[in-house]
């Protein structure tokens, strides 16, 4: 039947299959992905309804530790940290799901910054004294990492960031998880990269 026949080679695609036996490329998410998807998104029906977002956005301090310490019991603060510092050692589009999952509560929460620029950073760019510091207490969830990079891709009027003999000097704009961090990564006009202690002098 032309139905049925229709019916069998959409099946035969779905599961990856031509109709000449070779593999198509899947582009969908992993068993794995789907369940890190569903486990972050019924965190987040259960942590942050919308009437906890509309609290949070009307007091000084918008982020929700209670959203924040679940998704930390989750393992979400450390999924790009590597293993060998605690982490979970996942990868960039294991990241995206959670930040689709985010986006979709408009959970108040940082995640970009702190939970995915910054391991980035310090895994690639950190010295082994930086990496031992930082990434265990990131993955744990006891510390967060700002990031205020913006000006490596366009300096706007009034911005920037000099560096000379170990100091920094000038303004960087749109810090991300800026609020409560304890440390900043700040990228310098010259594209370099530094790691700024929260009660550094002159912040």
């Amino acid at each position: 039947e032309p139905g049925k026949d229709l019916e069998c080679r959409a099946e035969s695609l779905r599961h990856g299959e031509s109709e000449a036996g070779s593999k198509l490329m899947d582009f969908g998410l992993s068993q794995d992905q789907q369940m890190l998807r569903d486990a972050v998104s019924r965190c987040l029906a259960d942590t942050s309804p919308l009437s906890h977002v509309r609290e949070c956005a009307e007091r000084d301090n918008p982020l929700s530790d209670q959203v924040l310490r679940a998704l930390n019991d989750l393992g979400v603060a450390g999924m790009l940290v590597p293993e060998e510092h605690g982490g979970l050692g996942m990868t960039l589009l294991d990241a995206a799901v959670v930040a689709e999952q985010l986006g979709y509560a408009v959970a108040p929460v940082p995640f970009l910054a702190s939970q995915v620029l910054a391991p980035i950073a310090l895994r690639d760019a950190g010295s082994e004294e930086q990496k031992a510091h930082w990434l265990p207490k990131i993955a744990s969830g006891e510390a967060r990492i700002g990031v205020a990079i913006s000006e490596t891709i366009e300096v706007r009027d009034g911005a920037g960031v000099s560096s000379a003999g170990g100091k920094l000097n000038g303004t960087a704009l749109f810090a991300l998880d800026f609020e409560g961090a304890d440390a900043y990564i700040v990228a310098d006009s010259g594209g370099r990269l530094h790691l700024v202690g929260a009660n550094a002098s002159g912040l």
